[in-house]
């Protein structure tokens, strides 16, 4: 079961037929056209029944066959940095305000990093992730990110990405001239619920962060966590504003409520929930 909040079922008044009809003018739009659902499109698709996902899902396959091929990257993620961050981000074990299970460690030290880096290339990934529990890189961070990054590379062949939290303008082209070639950076949540979620940093910061990314010429890797308590109209604009920052990857995660955090309280998203 979920939250009544963020529960979906057939849209008031729908029929079988018209039910059908909406698929049918999607897949006429997505596939033959070829372009994005306007968001009264969206919204309307997003209300049909429970028989109509696995017809959503074939679909929404069929998209990204047609739109992004069938090539898929295998990326690495090591957390080179854990827990201890200062921010208060209601879902994250990481949080120093929160008691979670999760204890702080250091920044590991660069032959740490290679190690992990090279099993990842042993494994046939092409992309290597540095990601670090911090509001935003300081100094050191920042100067340990330079110096690793192009080091990673050299000596795996990988591409790598970081993940360290709220850039302003020089921190991003430094990143980029070190060599970065993908940054993640999630908005996570709408911006109507965000302020429910983080209080210690903005949505506006988030986004910002995303825009510099992308002025610098790294990819952003920018997505979300549903399941909050966020609306089933939240979710619709939120999909608005992660399609405004033109994001290159889009990871979609669902919160699995963590012990200690404020949102342990939370039920899982159900699968077909999930699929939707």
């Amino acid at each position: 079961m979920t939250d009544s909040s963020v529960g979906h079922g057939p849209a008031v008044g729908s029929s079988d037929a018209e039910e059908r009809a909406l698929l049918a003018r999607a897949e006429v739009t997505l596939l033959d056209e070829r372009r994005q659902l306007e968001p009264d499109e969206l919204a309307n698709l997003s209300k049909v029944g429970d028989n109509r996902v696995v017809a959503l899902a074939a679909l929404a396959h069929e998209v990204r066959l047609a739109w992004s091929g069938s090539t898929v990257e295998v990326e690495g993620i090591l957390s080179a940095k854990t827990g201890g961050c200062p921010e208060d981000c209601q879902f994250c074990s990481q949080s120093a305000r929160f008691s979670s299970p999760v204890k702080a460690t250091p920044f590991l030290d660069d032959n740490e990093v290679l190690a992990a880096a090279r099993e990842t290339a042993r494994l046939g990934a092409s992309e290597f992730c540095v990601v670090l529990a911090v509001r935003g890189p300081d100094e050191r961070v920042l100067s340990r990110l330079e110096a690793l990054v192009p080091l990673v590379t050299r000596e795996t062949g990988l591409q790598v990405a970081v993940s360290a939290g709220i850039l302003v303008e020089g921190q991003a082209r430094r990143l980029a001239e070190a060599g970065v070639h993908r940054y993640n950076h999630n908005i996570e949540t709408a911006r109507s619920f965000f302020p429910s979620i983080v209080t210690t940093h903005t949505w506006e910061e988030r986004v910002e962060t995303c825009r510099l990314v992308r002025s610098h010429g790294m990819e952003l890797c920018c997505g979300v966590l549903l399941g909050m308590g966020e609306s089933h109209a939240q979710r619709l604009e939120l999909l608005g504003q992660l399609r405004d920052l033109e994001p290159c990857e889009v990871p979609v995660n669902f919160l699995n409520p963590r012990p200690g955090t404020p949102l342990a309280i939370r039920r899982p998203v159900d699968a077909w929930e999930a699929i939707r």
